[in-house]
C-alpha cells in the first residue's frame, strides 16, 4: 500500500501537466495530441513505479 501511494505521489506532477494541456485543448485543438501523450506517459510511470 505504501509503495502504491508513493507511486501516485511521484506521478502527480505529470498529471498536473496533463490537466493544463486538457484545459488548453478546450480552446486550442492543437493540444489534443499533447493530452494523449502526457496521459500515456504518466500511466506508464505509474505502472512502472507501482
Amino acid at each position: 500500500m505504501a509503495i502504491a501511494i508513493l507511486a501516485v505521489i511521484a506521478v502527480l506532477p505529470e498529471y498536473a501537466v496533463d490537466l493544463y494541456f486538457t484545459y488548453t485543448a478546450g480552446a486550442n485543438p492543437e493540444y489534443v495530441a499533447y493530452v494523449a501523450a502526457t496521459m500515456t506517459g504518466s500511466n506508464r510511470l505509474l505502472l512502472g513505479l507501482g
